[in-house]
């Protein structure tokens, strides 16, 4: 027998807005699997009680409400007992895109988000005190326009005070929404599926916990007295390369999120290949595709150095908290290198003053691939003041040159040429070591869009000719940016300026000197790293 497809009241609401799923996508599939992978046949009832087969997923029309393909309202159903559901905002498949998702679907939003409140911030304002509900078994959410719109909060971006208080880890924009979200009666229902395929919901194991993480969005089964498996490292495989596949400049250039630093002494970075499964050692048995090579030629000076180094978005991340960092390399001989965590408190305003020297070690390389792992105790930021610029962030460092100033920072690492290759890098929460976190190639990918991409190959833009001088274009981003990014427009013809470049939205061009609608060859580049 047929059941009824359930959604929230006569729509589908968005849980982090006041307004419906407009436009939106519904997926639904096997019951505890991923309902986009494991996709299940469902069928429209429409009002005079004709069933007509569905796509799927369907689409909801601009008020939330399901809709066969040729936009009639229906009522959709389905002949299994149970299913799988997830419901994507009309951007479709990008991060912050997933409005609900459920492993098990049936009934589920009899109790899903019956009680909301929201908190409107104010400039510089932490603690967010909640009115009706209960901060400790509350969903949180972050809404805005400067930050993810709906993106779920983590223990990395607040803590629980008590009851009816939160005191978020670092200050937003004023007019940024904090939403708590939570269920009717004793169920808690997080509005979250991701990848999940194949975890039992119902029946977790002695010891084992099912873990929602925010950030790369999945689902887990995880043992209690093991800590959070997310990569804080963005492209620790190397899969990026936007800028070239070799460098000498000090700064970005090559690989795209990892910045090349020099002073005096002078490198080269070069990608190099890997042959998966061979060249790395099989306890991993990792399957990048590349690694990063670094060849030094040192030059005497105490302040000459050749650093290769990564920004972590915000300085909260796994502050007042054991990592661990792992990563791959080997050298041309025996040779050392040092590693360093850097506490960036931002700019703008009066921040704290820099911690350095965090988590220090030097440690040997050899001509061959080697896995390395070291726990690192990064400092709690309790007291410190964070910048008013939003550019914060925690910052690891790898020294292969190092003059005699930095001897405190790399443990006496000193100057040396050489070459040096690393690969698979790897920082998460806790002290346990984990295998490489194997990321899906299209969520790392979409990572590195957050702080940096680029149309490579020349596109075309349609320019209208809305004015007599000023033609307009639009190029969308493929995910939201952390920040307003730097834009880097090239054209075939004709003088082109950036109008505005945001990070939730497209990005607007004027093109002078055409006659009329015009079709403009461009390639474009937005930039939003640390």
């Amino acid at each position: 027998m047929a059941i009824v497809v359930e959604i929230p009241s006569d729509y589908i609401a968005d849980p982090t807005r006041s307004r419906p799923v407009f436009n939106g996508f519904v997926y639904i599939g096997e019951v505890d699997k991923d309902p986009e992978l494991f996709p299940i046949d469902i069928f429209g009832e429409q009002e005079d009680g004709t069933e007509v087969p569905l796509n799927n997923p369907y689409r909801l029309s601009a008020g939330g409400v399901p809709q066969d393909d040729q936009g009639n309202t229906v009522i959709v159903k389905t002949d299994a007992s149970d299913y799988s559901m997830r419901v994507r905002r009309a951007i479709g498949d990008q991060p912050g895109s997933v409005a609900y998702e459920f492993a098990s679907a049936a009934g589920k939003f009899d109790s899903v988000f019956q009680q909301k409140e929201k908190v409107t911030l104010v400039s510089g304002q932490t603690t967010v005190s909640v009115n009706t509900l209960n901060a400790n078994s509350s969903v949180v959410y972050l809404c805005g326009d400067d930050v993810d719109n709906g993106r779920l909060c983590t223990p990395e971006d607040y803590t629980v005070s008590d009851e009816s208080t939160i005191e978020l880890k670092k200050s937003y924009p004023s007019g940024t929404v904090i939403l708590f979200a939570q269920t009717q009666g004793t169920e808690n229902t997080n509005p979250s599926l991701g990848e999940l395929t194949d975890v039992d919901l119902t029946n977790p194991q002695d010891n084992e916990s099912l873990v929602y993480d925010g950030e790369t969005d999945f689902w887990r089964n995880e043992d209690l007295n093991v800590r959070g498996t997310r990569n804080y490292i963005t492209d620790g495989r190397f899969d990026r390369w936007d800028q070239g596949t070799s460098q000498t400049s000090n700064g970005y250039g090559s690989d795209t999120m990892w910045l090349n630093l020099n002073t005096g002494s002078t490198k080269t970075h070069t990608q190099e290949t890997l042959t998966a499964g061979v060249d790395l050692p099989a306890v991993d048995n990792p399957t990048a595709e590349f690694f990063s090579r670094t060849v030094v030629n040192s030059v005497a000076g105490a302040l000459n150095n050749v650093i290769k180094t990564q920004r972590i978005e915000s300085v909260a991340s796994l502050a007042g908290k054991k990592a661990n960092i792992a990563l791959y390399a080997k050298a041309d001989s025996t040779k050392n290198i040092s590693i360093e965590f850097v506490q960036n408190f931002g700019t703008g305003g009066s921040p704290s003053a820099t911690v350095s020297s965090i988590g220090t070690n030097k440690f040997q390389l050899n001509s061959s691939w080697a896995r390395y792992d070291f726990t690192i105790d990064i400092p709690s930021i309790a007291g410190k003041t964070l910048g008013t610029n939003d550019d914060d962030s925690l910052n690891f460092l790898i020294w292969f040159d190092a003059g005699s100033a930095f001897d405190s920072r790399t443990d006496l690492l000193g100057q040396q040429s050489g070459t040096f290759d690393i690969a698979c890098v790897q920082l998460t929460d806790g002290e346990n070591v984990f295998p490489f976190i194997e990321e899906d190639r299209q969520k790392s990918l979409d990572r590195v869009n957050r702080y940096y991409w680029t149309t490579g190959d020349q596109i075309q833009l349609y320019i209208v000719n809305n004015l007599d001088t000023v033609r307009i274009a639009s190029v969308p981003n493929p995910t939201t940016m952390r920040a307003n990014p730097q834009v880097n427009v090239q054209v075939n013809l004709g003088d082109v300026s950036v109008v505005s470049a945001g990070k939730n939205f497209s990005r607007v061009l004027t093109e002078n000197n055409l006659a009329g609608d015009s079709v403009l060859t461009t390639s474009y580049t937005a930039d939003a790293r640390l």
